[in-house]
Order: structure tokens, then sequence, then C-alpha cells
């Protein structure tokens, strides 16, 4: 992980586990810089029979590029909200505040519909949060 200043990682960090302890079925969350680089990760359970964290350093960079260029398309199609990616182990959700990014991972026992309903639930409760952290640390 990067080097934060203290009170910037106390609050990237309270916000990941506020995140991963909403739900028994979300297993990762992380904060992620521009670069694709970890500010933050919390998880519940091991993913290292899935993912080490060489393969984790990778996925961020891909989601980070990923979002970088959704977003250049924002002014023909409208502002990039979200992702949300399934796989058959997992769903990924991404979103972006500013520099920043959030990506969570969700056990895949969920129905897609339930994950829709869940990521938007903690949307409205968690991610105003997180849009006043990002800002604090611009």
């Amino acid at each position: 992980m990067l080097p934060l200043k203290f009170d910037d990682a106390l609050k990237f960090s309270k916000f990941c586990a506020r995140v991963l302890e909403s739900d028994q079925n979300i297993v990762l969350v992380a904060i992620i810089n521009k670069r694709g680089r970890i500010l933050d990760l919390k998880t519940k359970n091991d993913l290292t029979p899935f993912l080490d964290e060489k393969d984790l350093e990778m996925l961020f960079m891909q989601r980070t590029l990923q979002t970088t260029m959704i977003k250049e398309s924002d002014e023909k199609l409208g502002v990039f909200n979200f992702t949300l990616t399934k796989r058959e182990k997992f769903y990924e959700y991404t979103t972006q505040f500013g520099e920043m990014m959030m990506l969570a991972i969700i056990n895949s026992v969920l129905p897609l519909s339930d994950v829709a309903l869940l990521m938007g639930k903690l949307g409205e409760k968690y991610f105003v949060d997180f849009k006043l952290v990002s800002a604090l640390t611009a």
C-alpha cells in the first residue's frame, strides 16, 4: 500500500471496514488511486486460492485502466457511475470518485438482481462518506 497521511489512512480504513461488514457476501473492499495502486484494502475471506497479492495488483491496475477508458465517453454517453462484472466465482463492483476508485468483490452466490440492490443500498449509505473522504484528500 502507498504511504498516506495518518488521518487519510484512517478514513480509508474505516470506510473499507464499514462496507465490508455491511454484508456477509462482500469479501473484499479496496480503495485504489489513479495508477491502480492500493490505498486501503480489507478482506473478509482468504482470497489466496483465487488471487494472490500480484494478481490483486494486476486486477486493480486493469480496473483503473478500464474505468479511465470508460470515462473518455462521458461527454457523449453520460457520466460513468459504476461497472458490475459477473464472474463464475465473484462479482466485481467498481465505482470512481475523483482521482480514486473503490472496488468490491462480492460472492457469486447472490443473484445478479440482489447484487445490484445491495450495491445501490451501499451507495446511498456509504459512498457519500467516500466522496467526502476523497474530497478531503484531494
